[in-house]
């Protein structure tokens, strides 16, 4: 199952793993780390996105530095749209398009993110 995670990360720990991109592909607290996403630079590190899945399939190697804060989210599907009033072909298009990013996947979860500010003022402030 899909997870968006936030976390922070030190700027000591981050010349280890060679950048916020070194985190891809490596397993943290039993969650394998897909896809990373920067959302803001603090005074304590980085604050980042990940967008997470269960380890025990991908079998990725374990992350050796701690992370600051992590937080998860689920993300529950959306709620399908109503079917437009006018058939014109561009309101069809358009239907159709949110139809199919209801769920999060690897190509569209970062439409699920929420606001920076929100991620700051939540968990590192």
């Amino acid at each position: 199952m899909l997870k968006i995670m936030y976390a922070l990360i030190t700027y000591d720990d981050l010349v280890h793993s060679h950048g916020i991109s070194g985190l891809s592909e490596k397993s943290y607290d039993h969650h394998a780390i897909l896809k990373v996403h920067f959302v803001a630079e603090t005074d304590k590190g980085i604050v980042f996105s990940a967008l997470v899945d269960d380890n025990e399939l991908l079998q990725f190697k374990s992350l050796s530095m701690p992370l600051v804060n992590v937080s998860y989210k689920i993300i529950k599907n959306k709620k399908p749209p109503r079917r437009p009033i006018s058939t014109s072909l561009k309101s069809m298009k358009k239907y159709h398009r949110t139809l199919n990013n209801l769920t999060m996947s690897e190509k569209n979860w970062k439409q699920f993110l929420d606001p920076k500010i929100c991620i700051l003022s939540q968990c590192y402030y």
